[in-house]
């Protein structure tokens, strides 16, 4: 597993996909934490305690200080960062992920490598998810 600290929107949020820890403010008690698991509509569906709740985004709004920690499952060959003119098992996920990503099928070529067009892939995909590349 692994976690980004950051601060964002519900808009990001939804983007990314994944679950997230949101830090919670109430006027009387303070910050709190609940995590946030889907988005849907005007509601949101997030774990506070052992309790799973549907709310109102405007509830969410209101009280989401917009801090999260976001949390996702890394590949199984997962080494580090990815960088222009890397090669190997990472390069091939990355590359095949792209190609999914713009809805075709991956081709991957043997021993492909992180190059210029991979990383203007990556930029593009990363505008297209509201982040910055």
């Amino acid at each position: 597993m692994r976690c980004l600290q950051g601060r964002g929107s519900l808009v990001h949020l939804h983007q990314m996909n994944k679950p997230a820890v949101m830090t919670l403010v109430d006027e009387k008690k303070g910050p709190f934490h609940a995590t946030l698991i889907n988005l849907q509509g005007q509601a949101a569906t997030v774990v506070l305690g052992p309790e799973t709740r549907v709310v109102d985004l405007e509830e969410i709004n209101r009280t989401w200080s917009g801090e999260y920690l976001l949390l996702w499952r890394v590949p199984p060959d997962f080494q580090g960062e990815v960088k222009p003119g890397s090669r190997g098992p990472m390069v091939v996920w990355l590359k095949k992920r792209l190609a999914l990503a713009r809805g075709q099928t991956p081709q991957i070529e043997k021993d492909p490598v992180y190059d210029p067009a991979t990383v203007r892939e990556v930029k593009r995909f990363q505008l297209s998810a509201g982040l910055d590349p």
